[in-house]
């Protein structure tokens, strides 16, 4: 994961040495770490790759590529290695610590838990959000929170039952299981008024 996402790639050139320095050209360009670096389009990588293929063919470049084998052995490799890149970033952005906005309550990565506590919710019906503090939104249920030790207000809301209360004390290493079910509001039957 590390190399993918910090080390260049071996141009294709040096694995292949039919392949030209164009060739090494637009697999850098699909490869490069940064999405603004990259084609911006698969059309404009096909493009690119035609462009280069047609020049070789034509006897524009030094070497000629006489298997068009190759060109989707090579945009096969493409394919797949721009397919890591992309879940490599994802993943990592998807595993960064998360900081809430409005009480600036770290929530713990899954690798360092052991210097956190952590609240399981579970509600009857799921899919209510939770709010940390009365304030913050940390998810719906049923949602595992990890948060550093410390006392916490908890606030369940969910359009159409009364919204649920709970003060939490976390501490180092704890988990809480907290399972709820919600109150439905009671609709009383109203009286419906006809205007002619």
């Amino acid at each position: 994961m590390h190399t993918i996402l910090h080390a260049d790639p071996i141009p294709p050139s040096e694995l292949n040495n039919t392949l030209t320095k164009e060739i090494d050209a637009v697999v850098n360009k699909a490869l490069q770490k940064r999405p603004d670096d990259r084609f911006r389009s698969a059309r404009e990588f096909l493009e690119t790759l035609r462009t280069n293929c047609n020049m070789l063919q034509q006897g524009k470049s030094p070497k000629t590529l006489q298997d068009k084998s190759v060109w989707i052995i090579l945009a096969s490799f493409l394919l797949c290695a721009a397919i890591i890149v992309f879940i490599a970033s994802w993943w990592l952005s998807a595993n960064q610590q998360k900081i809430h906005p409005a009480t600036n309550i770290e929530t713990a990565p899954s690798n360092s838990q052991n210097a956190y506590g952590s609240i399981e919710i579970k509600s009857k019906p799921p899919g209510a959000v939770v709010l940390l503090d009365n304030e913050t939104p940390v998810g719906l249920t049923p949602i595992t929170v990890n948060l550093p030790p410390g006392k916490y207000q908890l606030l369940l809301k969910k359009e159409g039952f009364h919204e649920l209360e709970a003060s939490i004390d976390v501490e180092t290493a704890s988990e809480i299981p907290l399972d709820v079910r919600l109150i439905e509001i009671e609709r009383s039957p109203g009286k419906i008024k006809a205007n002619n």
